[in-house]
């Protein structure tokens, strides 16, 4: 017995040494980041005695090599490796052999004849330390005996924003045809910075067609509708030589050839309804895919309290509608938009008589006029759950908090959103004002009044708290119309206005916050209230867009500026 316990100990620590032994051999065979020392902030650098020679013509290699001078590793190869002219991914490989990078052709690879090809790395090649990206790595061969030099350059803009679009594509097609944006690889292309800006080098003479795309996929067609597209009007002549003057040694050095700003857009999708809720007695939420504009509406089947019509409103994506039903009976509600869409909804009736035992009228602080400091040229603005009927003033009391006196304001209901209680007054700077509405103060369309009391107050601030804005719009064909906005730094309407039949308009708002502001001008060529995006079938630009930020405007203070849309 004492024998075999002997021999199992032997046998357990020989196998502990040989898994010592293997770990030891793991750790000298795989390359490890050194520790300690400065932080290596230097990207890999090439090494061209042990690389590819680059620019070589008539290349028939089937490997490049890329020596470096450190340890690297390849990151997110298909997506940072770009291609000109594109060829399959299955066409090639990339791995790491000790301190270079091996590109290599697959058995399946054809490439072009007489072509000059580039190979973008993008930020594929890095070293294994800090994970220095390599910048601006290129490999450049051709086919024949020449080596295509010219360049194309340009911009790509977001139509809607007039952003710069990163990482996006102009492409280059030898192909005139319309359908080879849907059908065929480009010939060429360059990707864009953060700056929007794109240069393809080594490009041929010749006429192509361009395109920009904005992909959302990994090939290079438009093809999703997802994707963003734009394209210059004509053709794009590359290595035109009229009108160059030679040097003295007779040789006409072409210039790269630069592309006007090409603006992308998604085109206008199919309008479909994405979501509806009808769980609630008196109210229906349509939800579409896009916002659906001006919409037409059939109401079917469906009768309302004393004939009362319903109550609609648009917000953003959905269409909000408050209807006060006297029978059970289930109803439709037929929504069209043009040729868009045609759509049917059936609505079955809800409990009445369970809405009424159990329902509210709420206030919506999202609503409502947010309290605190306020403008003392507005009006004060309290919203409800629901569209109001009336009010009873007797219910609802204004008293400046310092003398308790009772003030006598004007109320309504708000004309753009009657879930709105508007009240009306001529404020006096720094007097603090209470509001308050009893139970029963407001009534909505079902006959609801609110239940808990509600207290609000507000200090209408100096009005030398605030600033002017005052615009002259310049340069406006009086054949077209227009539409303008006055932004905050959010993006926020704060006035919107129409231009028709003029060549100037004038806009002045008063009493606004100090801030950042800028104005807005859509070139409304079809008239119909609304900017519309392009199509590339149609051949149709989208309509064009002019923002202009003004200057920061400071309290008790008037900006004054000049803008031409036209200019842009």
């Amino acid at each position: 017995m004492q024998k075999k316990a002997g021999l199992r100990w032997t046998n357990i620590v020989r196998s502990l040494l040989l898994i010592l032994m293997a770990t030891g051999l793991w750790f000298c065979a795989n390359v490890v980041a050194p520790k300690g020392g400065p932080k290596d902030e230097s990207p890999p650098q090439l090494l061209t005695e042990g690389s590819t020679p680059n620019m070589q013509t008539n290349f028939n290699s089937n490997e490049i090599i890329l020596e470096f001078d450190e340890w690297v590793e390849l990151n997110d190869v298909f997506n940072q490796i770009v291609i000109s002219p594109p060829i399959d991914r299955d066409d090639y490989e990339v791995r790491i052999r000790k301190k270079s990078i091996i590109f290599s052709f697959t058995e399946t690879a054809s490439l072009r004849e007489n072509a000059t090809y580039t190979i973008n790395f993008g930020e594929a090649v890095r070293d294994i330390t800090e994970r220095n990206p390599v910048k601006d790595l290129r490999f450049v061969f051709s086919t024949g005996d020449v080596i295509d030099s010219l360049v194309v350059r340009g911009k790509l803009l977001d139509a809607l924003t007039g952003e710069p679009v990163e990482d996006a594509y102009f492409m280059l097609y030898e192909n005139l045809a319309d359908s080879v944006v849907r059908t065929i690889n480009p010939f060429y292309f360059g990707r864009t910075d953060e700056s929007g800006n794109y240069t393809i080098e080594n490009v041929r003479a010749g006429t192509f067609k361009g395109f920009g795309i904005k992909r959302v996929d990994q090939n290079y067609k438009f093809d999703n509708p997802e994707e963003f597209i734009g394209f210059p009007e004509e053709f794009i002549v590359v290595g035109d030589t009229t009108g160059i003057t030679p040097d003295s040694l007779g040789n006409r050095r072409i210039p790269p050839k630069t592309i006007d700003p090409i603006f992308l857009f998604q085109e206008r999708k199919p309008l479909y309804i994405s979501n509806i809720d009808s769980s609630r007695y008196g109210f229906l939420n349509t939800t579409f895919n896009v916002p659906p504009g001006d919409i037409d509406l059939q109401f079917e089947d469906l009768v309302t309290e004393n004939e009362e019509p319903p109550y609609t409103l648009t917000d953003r994506d959905s269409l909000l509608i408050w209807y006060n039903q006297s029978g059970n009976n289930t109803w439709r509600l037929m929504v069209q938009k043009d040729s868009l869409l045609n759509d049917t909804i059936s609505i079955k009736a809800r409990s009445k008589t369970e809405f009424q035992n159990t329902g509210t009228l709420n206030l919506r602080m999202g609503n409502t006029t947010n309290q605190g400091k306020s403008n003392p040229s507005n009006p004060i603005k309290v919203g409800f759950s629901a569209p109001l009927e009336n009010f009873d003033t007797s219910f609802i009391t204004l008293t400046a908090d310092t003398t308790l006196e009772i003030i006598k304001p004007e109320f309504s209901i708000d004309s753009l959103d009657n879930r709105r209680l508007t009240i009306n007054y001529s404020w006096k700077p720094s007097i603090p004002y209470v509001l308050e509405i009893l139970p029963g103060g407001v009534t909505d369309m079902f006959g609801l009044s609110n239940q808990d009391t509600v207290n609000l107050k507000y200090t209408p601030d100096l009005k030398k708290s605030f600033g002017n804005i005052k615009i002259s719009i310049t340069g406006l064909k009086d054949s077209l119309s227009y539409i303008g906005e006055l932004l905050d730094k959010n993006s926020r309407i704060i006035e919107s206005f129409v231009i028709v039949n003029a060549e100037a308009f004038e806009l002045e708002v008063n009493a606004l916050p100090p801030g950042d502001y800028k104005v807005k001008i859509i070139t409304d060529w079809n008239n119909n209230g609304s900017w519309d995006t392009g199509s590339y079938d149609d051949k149709r630009q989208p309509e064009p867009i002019y923002e202009k930020a003004l200057e920061k405007l400071r309290a008790n203070w008037d900006v004054e500026a000049t803008v031409n849309p036209e200019e842009n």
